[in-house]
This record gives C-alpha cells, structure tokens and sequence, in this order.
C-alpha cells in the first residue's frame, strides 16, 4: 500500500529532506551541486504468505539512461515503524557492497534477482544487513549495487526518496509528486532549486 503525496500530507519529512546536512552530503555523492529531489513515497508492507516480489530479491534498479552522469541516483530510506530510540541488531534491507563494475558483466546480468542463497560465496561475503533505529535513515546507490528488502516480519511503514540530475528519466515524473506552496516558499535558495522539479499546489 502507498501513501498519496507523503509531503503534503506528513509535513514534517520536509524538515528532514530539504534540511542542510542531506543536501550537502547528496552535493558530496555526485560531487555536484546540480542535484534535484526527483521522488517520494511512504509504503506500508504488511506480513504475508504472498509469492515474494522482485524487490525480495537482490537486484539492480533498472535505468534509460546512458551516461554514467545522468543514470546516477542515490536512494534513501527512513524506517517509521521503530519505537523512539530503540535500535535493532538487522534490518530488513540487505545490499552487496561491492560495486558492479568489479564483477563480471555476465555474472552482472546473470545474478540479477537472485536469492542470496543463489549467489556465489565471493558476492555473500560482501552482504550488509545495516543496524537501525528510529531517526535513521539509509543512503544507497541502487544502480550500481546489488540490494533487496526482505518481506516483513511485521508491519513495515518506510519513506523512500530518490535523488539525482534533470536528465534522470526518473525526473519526467516528479511533477506528480507536489508541496504546498507555502512550504516551498518558506525553502532558502538551495533547497528550492533542489525541490523545484515538484509541483507546488
């Protein structure tokens, strides 16, 4: 289940999205200031007997760009569901932290939505299952690094948001995702030229 226009109506992830220390360290990601806040949802996941999805299983996100600049995105993760201050030995996403450009382009292709029993050992070994607590949130390149999220053990309620250029295929459709006017305006000049791909209502 996903939540409509998650900045209009839990005004206060926009305090954390557009605050000074995410923008500076997207600016140090893509050694760019020519960064844009391109996608927001909040998903609930609820515990299930379900077929498991693509995303239970480790994957590159799929992209229609060519160039390295403009293909480039940094996703992030904030977990809602976690009692105040209470930290958790693993959470339920995993990724291998081992860019793709050192593995095989067969194996690139061939290891894509694999279980992790699947994998070979070479690509276990490099598995992160990060500790979490409430007031965390997960940066990580999707493109370039195989990653999957685990079906819920409980009630999972998860804010994603997704950064990258103009030139992204992902910012054709940013203008669905919309602000309140009022709250853009009350933006300084970096943060409103990093949301001014949304649509203001």
């Amino acid at each position: 289940v996903q939540l409509k226009d998650p900045l209009i109506n839990i005004l206060e992830l926009n305090k954390f999205i557009f605050s000074k220390k995410i923008i500076q360290y997207l600016k140090k990601s893509f050694k760019s200031s020519n960064i844009y806040f391109l996608y927001a949802a909040i998903r609930i996941h609820f515990v299930n007997k379900l077929p498991k999805l693509d995303y239970n299983f480790f994957h590159l996100d799929k992209t229609f760009n060519n160039s390295e600049s403009s293909k480039k995105i940094i996703k992030f993760s904030i977990p809602l569901t976690l009692i105040k201050n209470k930290k958790i030995n693993s959470s339920e996403f995993k990724v291998i932290t081992l860019n793709k450009k050192h593995i095989k382009k067969e194996n690139v292709v061939s290891h894509n939505y694999y279980m992790q029993e699947e994998l070979p050992n070479k690509l276990r070994k490099k598995i992160f299952n990060p500790k979490i607590k409430s007031g965390d949130c997960l940066f990580f390149d999707p493109v370039n690094f195989f990653h999957m999220a685990e079906k819920p053990k409980n009630i999972r309620i998860t804010f994603y948001g997704v950064v990258g250029t103009k030139k992204n295929y992902i910012a054709k459709k940013t203008k669905n995702i919309k602000i309140y006017n009022k709250d853009y305006e009350q933006l300084n000049g970096y943060q409103k030229k990093f949301a001014s791909l949304l649509t203001r209502v």
